[in-house]
């Protein structure tokens, strides 16, 4: 019997699963900590761009960078969330069959205690055993001793074993508080891509109307463009200079030497170009940033010959120097000379209307780059 109850508390140690070792979180601790730095650092540029007015679409940008790497985080944060669910129930079930298996050995220990101390309580008949019957006697205490003394060692390591897992599953409890708060950053993290959604479709609406008056804003410059070729034509059939062709060359001479009309960043370059959306339009000359108020000066020296408003160039004045080398002035304000006066280069003769000027030099009616003649 003692040798059958040893070997079952055996076989019970045996069967008990061994507690894997931790899986280790470095690497995924690690990919998920720096997805989380470049969605900050990607919110706080955004923050950024909102506040300066940046170009729409690199507002639209930015948002979407936003929205891609919280994808990301949050797709991290559902499969630790699922990883962790999955290990507590799994590790309370081995708790709990460890905690019945050591209830059995408890049995099956107490039970050979019992049998111990009911071998060894048995009266002796004194002197009366023979030798054979007091070295069998001896030898049955001896293996008794042996077998509680297995016993008791087999109980402590299964002992042992209980107070791992325990151990374990206080563990897993500091990790279900962890699995608490991921739960809360992932519902934040939600409502933060909830709300980068909105101001993406506020943004991707406000592009649609910066694109109806960008084509608005195409149409009317086109339209202007062609006004003002035009309007030199005319003043080319007007002007009776028989000296024409020798003005023609002096000014060309300057090219290269203009001053600024404006200082400022260069906005819309001369050419033909398609922006990002799709549209295709043909600059005539150039767009300088500015501010509203700001002085404008002259070019190059010449004469005032037209002052006019026109469609996406607001007021904007012509100025002749010489031959068929035309100046063109738009978006102005506070125009303080008339028509007929001259301008000395770099003479201030107006002030900006807007956050910007449109500048143009023309060869009659053909528009050259202003970039190969400023200075």
């Amino acid at each position: 019997m003692l040798a059958h109850g040893s070997a079952l508390l055996l076989g019970l140690l045996l069967i008990i699963p061994n507690w894997p070792a931790a899986a280790d979180n470095t690497g995924r601790d690690k990919k998920l900590e720096i997805i989380r730095t470049k969605l900050h650092d990607a919110r706080r540029q955004l923050d950024s761009l909102l506040a300066s007015q940046a170009d729409i679409y690199e507002q639209l940008d930015k948002v979407e960078e936003t929205l891609e790497l919280s994808a990301r985080l949050q797709r991290r944060h559902r499969r630790q969330i699922r990883q962790v669910s999955a290990e507590i129930p799994r590790i309370k079930a081995e708790l709990k069959a460890a905690q019945v298996n050591l209830s059995l050995s408890n049995q099956v220990l107490n039970q050979h205690l019992r049998n111990f101390y009911t071998q060894t309580s048995k009266p002796t008949a004194g002197f009366a055993f023979s030798q054979k019957e007091a070295l069998e006697q001896s030898r049955r205490q001896y293996l008794l001793t042996r077998l509680l003394l297995y016993d008791k060692t087999q109980s402590t390591l299964l002992d042992a074993r209980i107070k791992e897992y325990k151990q374990v599953l206080v563990s897993l409890s500091q990790r279900q508080d962890q699995l608490a708060a991921l739960s809360t950053v992932k519902r934040r993290e939600e409502e933060e891509a909830r709300q980068a959604m909105q101001q993406r479709e506020k943004l991707l609406a406000a592009a649609q109307h910066r694109k109806r008056q960008k084509k608005k804003e195409i149409a009317e410059l086109q339209e202007a463009s062609g006004l003002l070729g035009d309007i030199i034509a005319e003043l080319e059939d007007e002007r009776d200079n028989p000296v024409w062709q020798k003005e023609r060359t002096l000014a060309v001479k300057m090219k290269g030497k203009l001053h600024w009309p404006v200082r400022g960043r260069i906005i819309s370059r001369f050419g033909t170009k398609t922006d990002r959306t799709g549209l295709t339009s043909k600059e005539s000359g150039i767009k300088i940033a500015t501010v509203a108020g700001r002085k404008v000066v002259a070019a190059l020296t010449g004469e005032v010959v037209y002052i006019g408003w026109a469609r996406g160039l607001e007021k904007f004045l012509i100025v002749a120097h010489g031959g068929s080398i035309y100046c063109l002035y738009g978006n102005l304000a506070d125009i303080r000379i008339s028509e007929g006066d001259q301008l000395i280069r770099s003479e201030p003769f107006a002030e900006t209307a807007g956050d910007r000027l449109h500048f143009e030099i023309r060869d009659g009616k053909v528009p050259l780059d202003p970039l190969k003649w400023l200075k």
